[in-house]
């Protein structure tokens, strides 16, 4: 499956080369300005190229279809084919306006029904499922998250039946392996979720626990055994997935175009000399201040932020082995501080008695 997604602008860029590069020229000259971009999902199974023999299709798998690169302003859409050769797959075509809702709305007037390739016409989608997430063109994670909550209730109601023939350990195995993959696999691209999103997904995992203890009070607070299982929170467990990520990113320089989001402080090629205090540790990575909220929500800001506070990286070039488990350790102390300080506001008790050999909150 190819996806290609190119930015809006105020108009097409100015420079030579392949669309791609003109995208990205463009992108750099605007300094992220842009509002919206339009983006293409493909199925090359529909463009074959009608020259390749039908024998050849059967013997290798592989065709030569046509890839569509295309960029857009206010005024028009303009498409530029390459040939490229694409293995048979069976995903449909999808195209996709995304922006503000004020921006899309002012857009589509002028917009029609859909884009004719190829003789077709591929309707405009207001939402696109690729690799189990939904993209939505509000710029909203409202589906990804009913769908989330969907898998997970039916992951949970499907093992509530040998719920009492299981020991704890067990439950703990099963939705570990059945169920929490739901909450991390779109992790590193939730970083801007709402309040309300975020609640959602505690709720979420706070579902989870419930089913592994079987015996918490409705009316109990979920906390202290999440504590006692060593878990994180949901917003806990999403920022060490993508801190892990965005070291290995940095560390592989790999992807390219992921990695030229960081800049390493100390490398002369990615920043100039920046005057630190001698009295506070040095940060790791460089960033400006966003000027939108997308970009203070953005996976590269959001993790350069939480990498330069864990206290054991000096030098993320080369970061300790055990990055996760450390980085775990360390927001899991934060964690048992913020909830003890909780209950000496509200007057909670912090170690429900059932707890009392299994957690330790010192």
């Amino acid at each position: 499956m190819e996806i290609n997604a190119y930015n809006y602008a105020s108009s097409p860029p100015n420079t030579d080369g392949t669309v791609a590069e003109k995208m990205r020229v463009f992108y750099q000259e605007t300094n992220r300005s842009c509002k919206g971009f339009l983006m293409l999902l493909t199925r090359p199974e529909k463009y074959l190229d009608r020259s390749v023999d039908d024998e050849d299709k059967r013997g290798n798998g592989r065709v030569e279809a046509t890839k569509l690169h295309w960029y857009a302003d206010k005024a028009q859409i303009q498409l530029r084919w390459t040939s490229l050769d694409l293995g048979l797959d069976e995903f449909s075509n999808h195209v996709m306006l995304i922006g503000s809702l004020s921006f899309v709305t002012s857009l589509r007037p002028s917009l029609p029904a859909g884009l004719d390739i190829g003789g077709e016409i591929v309707p405009f989608s207001e939402e696109i499922k690729t690799l189990g997430v939904f993209l939505s063109g509000k710029l909203n994670w409202d589906r990804q998250i009913a769908f989330m909550t969907t898998k997970v209730h039916h992951s949970l109601y499907a093992l509530r039946f040998y719920k009492h023939a299981l020991s704890r350990k067990m439950r703990l195995m099963l939705v570990g392996a059945l169920v929490t993959p739901h909450l991390d696999h779109p992790a590193p691209l939730l970083t801007d979720l709402t309040k309300e999103e975020t609640l959602a997904l505690q709720r979420l995992q706070n579902a989870c626990i419930r089913y592994i203890y079987g015996t918490i009070p409705r009316t109990a607070h979920v906390t202290p055994y999440r504590l006692a299982l060593g878990w994180l929170s949901a917003g806990g467990r999403k920022e060490v997935i993508n801190c892990s990520l965005a070291s290995r990113i940095i560390r592989d320089a790999s992807p390219g175009y992921l990695r030229s989001g960081f800049r390493v402080i100390g490398v002369p090629t990615e920043t100039e000399e920046i005057r630190q205090s001698a009295r506070r540790r040095p940060p790791v990575l460089y960033y400006k201040v966003p000027r939108t909220a997308s970009l203070d929500h953005s996976f590269e800001f959001s993790s350069a932020i939480a990498i330069n506070k864990l206290p054991f990286i000096t030098n993320i070039l080369s970061p300790p082995p055990h990055f996760k488990s450390l980085h775990t350790s360390f927001l899991m102390q934060h964690e048992k501080a913020e909830w003890l300080r909780r209950c000496g506001a509200e007057g909670l008790a912090p170690v429900p008695p059932e707890l009392t050999q299994a957690l330790n909150l010192n």
